[in-house]
């Protein structure tokens, strides 16, 4: 009846060999963690390092010892007499140093050291030493002294040390590298086995740094070459780091040469530390790039291991290690550089999940201490993790917490343990049974708790052996069961009595849920349904032909409990009600817009429907009903897309829906008709009218223009405007206008709607516009002039600005009009200039202009040709004082010539001149008396 969740926390757990030999570290600047109990606690120790560390616990979790390759710290956190500094692992070391237990002798323990060499301190090398627990009255000291495991190779071996159980019940594997060789050492039932198994491979390290792990099964071993390093000049040297996955035979010790390159220096930095998950199918390391500290996962059960690459987490940072924990999670070191690090770890939750699954935490533990690059390696087949299941799924329960509800039944079942196992289960530390698995009926909020359990055997091996787990279960409460859910529904389509309807489930929700929080509602048709999680997946538009009864499934989405219920779709066949007609007025598009002239008739008009929502209301007398409105019987049905507030529509008709306030059920239904009143549409003009007024202007204005602002309807009024500002007494539909400016008509028109209610009379404005421009017939003397002549290029300009207030064109004798105020190349003589209104005010005007010429020659023969010589352009009215003489070239007056006259004919006293040059003088007196002199002189031809 109920469901259930698991969330993984950090728990104690249970281990195939032993149990808390790896439950204390101690690493990086005086840091450590510690996995007893129930919550994994931060401690501090003595060991300070950059890098290589190691420790290790008795099988019940209590501190024996720990050491950073060098110096051997006991449980009091002092070195040992025989152990301070002498030892030749080192700091820098990638791992420095690794413990395992004499499976002969549970008094001594081996220290592995691999070894370093900083500056002039340190060395390099493989070597081994015992430490003896019954020594310095029980805390342990070193014994004896160290052996020599580099079989000479001291100066080439690696920093890379790891160890595993082997295939035997008594004997471990400590491995260790040098170049492309594997030094396999078995540690037995006699101690350690100084001739090592040799295993060659194709690849020789071209860097001693970086991690080499075991997997947990002791199958695989992945061994990473670091390159990275910062030159001299500071520049970022990748190196070719590369990352290699064997086979490894826990039987015979050998490392199988079929090694599987995983990574791209270039792309994916350079390897550092590496790890297995729990099961070992997963296999994870971290690299760094000068940059960058990145997580890679490789799948490997994938037939393409290198391409199962999956980046988990890339963030700024050195590199770091990797170290697989008690706890079955995975933590990670991520320091600021080599000799900055961080008060926390990251931690892989879940490294037996593919992908981002495995649950990546940045800083997910807080230290005392600082961590560096190293965290302490142990015997990877003590890391193995025991299953507790509950029959219903394959989920390992150990180290989890079990999400159950109020009358779940649960069965917990650990995995087989191998010889005659004695099973004690314990609730809140009490025991409670000692059956092989543990059954629950009939949950109920007391049984949540603590459980552990306690296995204790004789395994093939002989050893006495007592496993422990624990877990947590939590018993949820159940949702508040509800009654049957009535949901009535108006059939609102176009046949309103054939039972086929729609219904939105989800407006019964808040009904269902009375308000409350992180509940889910899902709906199922039958029970057949309900059992297969067959929920109808549209609840909003759930679509019956007749009444029906669905059964409610109301979910805690934090618990996974639920209540069943049922719910009741009743169709209610409905005669539509008539709500009326609502009236409004028709947008203007133009209101808000700049520049603009006249109204936009927009064909739709706004309607206040909370308004009108009341109106409707007031119309029933019980309190708890609601008014709704819908644009489509379809809405209306799944009570979606309500119209509230203003809203614009056209001419249109919606559904209007009764129905109760609380549980929302339809009482009725009906439609409402929304009619827009027309704008008016007064006259305008889009184009400018002119004014023509006099020049000069009259003060006051005698001339007046009549603007017509009419409409189709004679009963609209108006209102005209000047400039935005009402003109006091324009009212009617015409206007006489006196002046330019911006006139606006303002047209309202009345309509009284429904003429039984005043209420919904409407009064409805549109404008329109006029724009009045001034203009005259220009005045033009000979002053608004200025010539140019008796030259290469004759010339008049027309000072445009003083001939009135219009805009003029021009024309030159019988040329054509002009915009510009300007004529060259004119010929001497007499000359007309028209000026014309480009507004059309009349009249035209015109004034006449001499432009002065002197001929060159003249030919008194008689043709009718050039038969006189006399100035152009002289008029009556144009220079009619001036004075012209005449002398031949030696200074002799020959002639005195009238400027109205024809000219001088060739003649001095009646007689004929010869063909020669003359010369002439001229004053040439305006009508203003304004004088001008002129000599030359031109040719008598005959």
């Amino acid at each position: 009846m109920k469901n259930y969740i698991f969330c993984l926390l950090l728990l104690i757990p249970m281990f195939i060999f032993s149990q808390g030999e790896a439950n204390n570290w101690y690493f990086g600047l005086n840091a450590g963690i510690n996995f007893n109990g129930d919550t994994v606690t931060a401690i501090t120790g003595s060991l300070s390092t950059n890098e290589g560390c190691s420790s290790f616990s008795d099988k019940d979790g209590n501190l024996l010892f720990y050491s950073d390759g060098t110096t051997v710290w006991n449980k009091n956190h002092n070195p040992m007499p025989n152990g301070n500094g002498t030892l030749k692992g080192h700091p820098s070391s990638t791992q420095s140093a690794i413990i395992v237990p004499h499976p002969g002798n549970s008094d001594l323990y081996y220290i592995f050291t691999v070894g370093a060499r900083v500056g002039q301190v340190g060395e390099f090398g493989f070597h081994s030493y015992i430490v003896n627990m019954t020594l310095d009255g029980g805390l342990g000291d070193i014994q004896g002294g160290n052996t020599d495991l580099s079989n000479g190779l001291n100066t080439n071996w690696s920093e890379k040390v790891t160890s595993v159980k082997g295939s035997e019940c008594n004997e471990f594997w400590v491995i260790s590298l040098v170049s492309n060789t594997y030094y396999s050492y078995k540690i037995d039932l006699n101690g350690l086995n100084t001739t090592p198994v040799i295993s060659t491979v194709d690849y020789a390290f071209s860097d001693r740094r970086g991690y080499l792990k075991v997997s947990p099964n002791g199958e695989k071993l992945a061994s990473a070459t670091f390159t990275q390093y910062t030159d001299g000049s500071g520049n970022n040297i990748i190196g070719n780091g590369k990352l290699h996955l064997y086979s490894f035979d826990d039987t015979t010790g050998i490392v199988s040469n079929n090694g599987i390159e995983l990574i791209n220096v270039t792309t994916d930095g350079a390897p550092y530390g590496v790890e297995f998950s729990p099961n070992s199918t997963k296999l994870y390391t971290s690299t760094f790039n000068g940059t960058y500290n990145k997580l890679y996962q490789f799948d490997i059960e994938s037939t393409d291991i290198p391409n199962s690459k999956t980046l988990i987490k890339q963030q700024i940072g050195f590199r770091g290690g990797l170290q697989l924990a008690p706890n079955g999670k995975i933590y990670a070191t991520v320091p600021v550089s080599y000799d900055q690090g961080t008060n926390t770890l990251d931690i892989i939750h879940e490294p037996d999940n593919e992908g981002i699954a495995c649950n990546y935490e940045t800083d997910g533990f807080t230290l005392n201490g600082m961590s560096m690059q190293g965290l302490p390696p142990f015997i990877a087949s003590l890391l193995i993790p025991i299953e507790i299941t509950d029959g219903i799924s394959t989920e390992n329960l150990n180290n989890t917490t079990i999400q159950k509800c109020i009358g779940d039944n649960l069965t917990l079942t650990p995995q087989n343990i191998e010889g005659s196992p004695v099973y004690k289960w314990f609730y809140n530390n009490i025991e409670i049974s000692n059956s092989p698995n543990l059954t629950f009926t009939n949950l109920q909020l007391t049984d949540s708790g603590s459980y552990e359990i306690e296995i204790s055997t004789v395994d093939d091996c002989g050893f006495n052996t007592t496993y422990k787990g624990s877990f947590e279960i939590n018993v949820n409460e159940l949702p508040n069961t509800f009654p049957t859910i009535i949901y009535n529904q108006c059939d609102i389509d176009s046949n309103s009595t054939d039972s086929n309807l729609l219904f939105n489930l989800n407006y019964k929700i808040e009904e269902i849920t009375n308000n409350v929080s992180d509940l889910e509602v899902t709906f199922f048709e039958n029970e057949t349904d309900f059992s297969n999680d067959n929920f109808i997946t549209s609840p909003e538009n759930y679509q019956v032909s007749n009444s029906t009864t669905l059964i409610v499934k109301l979910t805690n989405i934090l618990t996974g409990c639920y209540v069943k219920g049922s719910i009741e779709l009743n169709v209610i066949p409905t005669s539509l009600s008539d709500f009326g007609i609502r009236y409004t007025c028709e947008n203007d598009l133009s209101l808000g817009l700049t520049d603009q002239l006249k109204s936009i008739p927009s064909n739709t008009g706004y309607f206040d429907f909370e308004e009108i929502r009341t109106s409707i209301y007031n119309l029933y007398t019980n309190p708890d009903i609601e008014v709704s409105f819908y644009e489509t019987a379809e809405n209306a049905q799944l009570q979606s897309n309500p119209i509230t507030g203003v809203n614009e529509y056209s001419n249109t008709e919606i559904i209007v829906v009764i129905s109760n306030k609380l549980t929302k059920n339809c009482d009725s239904a009906g439609t409402l008709k929304l009619q827009l009143n027309s704008l008016p549409d007064p006259e305008g003009e889009d184009e400018p009218l002119i004014l023509c007024v006099n020049n000069p202007i009259d003060s006051p204005q005698l001339i007046s223009l009549n603007i017509d602002g009419s409409t189709s309807n004679s009963t609209d009024t108006f209102q005209w405007y000047l400039n935005n500002t009402p003109i006091s007494g324009a009212t009617s539909s015409n206007l006489d206008v006196f002046e330019k400016g911006t006139y606006k008509v303002e047209a309202t028109r009345e309509y009284l709607n429904n003429t039984t209610d005043t209420s919904d009379d409407n009064y409805c404005s549109a404008y329109n516009t006029f724009i009045i421009e001034e203009s005259n017939s220009p005045l033009i003397t000979i002053d608004d002039l200025t010539i140019i002549d008796d030259s290469t290029n004759n010339s008049i300009t027309i000072n445009a600005s003083n001939l009135g207030i219009g805009n003029y064109w021009f024309a030159l004798d019988n040329g054509s009009y002009q915009d510009e105020p300007y004529f060259d190349n004119i010929s001497p003589g007499i000359h007309q200039i028209y000026v014309a209104d480009q507004n059309g005010c009349s009249p035209i005007v015109s004034i006449e202009v001499p432009i002065i010429g002197f001929p060159k020659f003249f030919t008194p023969n008689g043709d009718g040709l050039n038969d006189t010589w006399q100035i152009q352009g002289l008029t009556e009215g144009f220079y009619a004082n001036s004075k012209i003489y005449i002398f031949d070239r030696f200074g002799k007056l020959v002639a005195k010539v009238n400027p109205e006259s024809e000219g001088w004919d060739g003649l001095f006293n009646n007689k004929t001149l010869p063909s020669t040059d003359y010369w002439f003088s001229i004053e040439l007196i305006d009508s203003n008396g304004n004088v001008k002199l002129r000599k030359g002189h031109f040719s008598l031809i005959r």
